[in-house]
């Protein structure tokens, strides 16, 4: 049996953990990081499963390789096994002191993206190790072009799904909106963004800064739904997509939006230029960097992401004009990556 380590929970880790788990099509040791009180599941029969294959990791196979899927600051436990495989999802293009000594400590890295594997292959001292790309997937059961415009008399919406963050241009996106649309327009943005990381009350400021815009009547920030069938069929409610990113490890609701084949608009830079190109994407420019700093979350100023200035909101700003005058709904479909084809590479990847 393989040795798999993850989380399985609603943060992104967890849901990438979840849907590998859930189609790994053999019997495996699992060493869930973060407690079983915090597993996730789609469905309720689907927990069985998960507790097998943590029973399975009190006698696990120490002649099989041990897959850690987490971050790189955190990749010096494992079972004792034949071989230590890192999948660490990073957005950045430098590491810590602490990053390049965990990533070191690998027999083999596992990434999701070229963008990535070129990061880890740029730093003289991780030059020679042994990286992969494999890219992650999508449900193609609940994410796909099987829907029809919702909207009828509503409002044209632009959806943005993700953590509350400066990384994710949430501290721009109200300026596109507004300067895109005037209040007599017939558009709507509606906004997932929690953050478990932040208190109400930063929510709450960031909320007021967007409610009290000139188009904060035609805003709407909605808690955060925990089912990826609720992901879904908000992502085919809506008629366009938007994310103006700095930097993204892989931007797993800008690809389900791909995956139901909405237009979306989004910075052409990290990780999802691995799948977002002029055929299915609204792409702006952002090739120029700056130190990636919020105060937050990233505080160390130890890489760069790209940057938002007043002419990418402004480029943001006219995609979305385009969208809408042109009521556009549908972009070219795109062949997208299933879980079971993930699961699939990484079992084949750890085999070699």
């Amino acid at each position: 049996m393989y040795n798999l380590m993850m989380p399985i929970n609603t943060t992104s880790y967890g849901i990438v953990g979840y849907n590998i788990a859930k189609n790994w099509d053999e019997e495996f040791s699992l060493f869930p990081i973060y407690s079983m009180k915090d597993i996730y599941v789609e469905k309720d029969g689907e927990v069985d499963f998960i507790k097998n294959a943590i029973t399975n990791s009190d006698a696990w196979d120490s002649n099989k390789p041990a897959l850690k899927l987490w971050h790189q600051h955190s990749m010096e436990l494992f079972p004792k096994c034949s071989k230590r495989v890192g999948f660490p999802i990073f957005e950045l293009d430098e590491f810590t002191r602490k990053e390049k000594h965990n990533l070191l400590s690998l027999d083999k890295i596992i990434v999701c993206s070229k963008w990535a594997k070129d990061i880890i292959h740029s730093h003289a001292l991780l030059a020679n190790t042994n990286v992969e790309v494999v890219n992650l997937g999508t449900d193609t059961s609940l994410f796909n072009d099987n829907w029809q415009d919702a909207r009828k008399d509503g409002p044209y919406v632009f959806l943005n799904i993700g953590k509350l963050e400066k990384r994710k241009g949430h501290d721009v996106l109200c300026e596109m909106f507004n300067r895109a649309f005037s209040p007599t327009d017939d558009v709507a943005l509606v906004i997932y963004w929690e953050n478990h990381f932040l208190s109400k009350e930063e929510h709450e400021k960031v909320a007021s800064m967007y409610k009290s815009s000139k188009m904060g009547d035609k805003i709407h920030i909605m808690p955060r739904v925990p089912k990826q069938a609720d992901v879904a069929n908000i992502i085919k409610a809506a008629q366009a997509y938007i994310s103006p990113a700095r930097a993204e490890g892989w931007n797993m609701p800008l690809y389900d939006a791909i995956a139901c084949n909405k237009p979306v608009i989004t910075t052409n830079c990290t990780a999802h230029t691995e799948y977002c190109n002029k055929s299915n994407s609204f792409l702006v420019d952002a090739s120029e960097t700056e130190i990636a700093h919020d105060g937050l979350f990233f505080k160390q100023y130890v890489g760069s992401w790209h940057k938002i200035t007043n002419k990418q909101i402004d480029e943001f700003a006219e995609y979305m004009r385009h969208c809408y005058k042109n009521d556009i709904t549908r972009m070219q479909k795109t062949e997208v990556n299933t879980w079971k084809n993930v699961a699939q590479n990484l079992k084949n990847s750890l085999q070699n």
